[in-house]
């Protein structure tokens, strides 16, 4: 029998006979006078499982991490790290240009770099 902590009990549900849960990254987001960055924490989450989408101003970030395979020769006592799909919006500013923005990813964080555009003020 799983035993999950009673505070991530409350996103559990089943999808395909799964038990998986919804969940959020955190995020921390800075900003120098040349841009804004967005850290989100993803540890154990594969580039490929990862959708970065712009539109109207609003940066999605979304994506899912994969439940880990179950071994016969263990017993799991309890399970805290949230599995399942996941999604964030952050809202930018007018100078930010969305047209020059990049990601990359190191020790399961996932930095994304908004540039800002020249002569304007947030």
């Amino acid at each position: 029998m799983r035993k999950y902590s009673p505070a991530l009990e409350r996103g559990l549900f089943k999808r395909n006979g799964e038990e998986v849960m919804e969940w959020s990254p955190s995020a921390n987001i800075s900003e120098t006078e040349k841009e804004c960055v967005i850290q989100a924490e993803l540890p154990g989450v594969k580039k490929e499982d990862v959708k970065i989408t712009v539109s109207d101003g609003v940066l999605s970030l979304s994506g899912e991490r994969k439940q880990r395979k179950e071994s016969k020769d263990e017993n799991e006592l309890r399970l805290e790290r949230c599995c399942g799909t996941f999604a964030r919006s952050f809202s930018f500013s007018e100078d930010a240009d969305d047209k020059s923005i990049r990601a990359e990813s190191k020790d399961g964080i996932l930095s994304i770099h908004i540039a800002r555009k020249e002569g304007v003020k947030s």
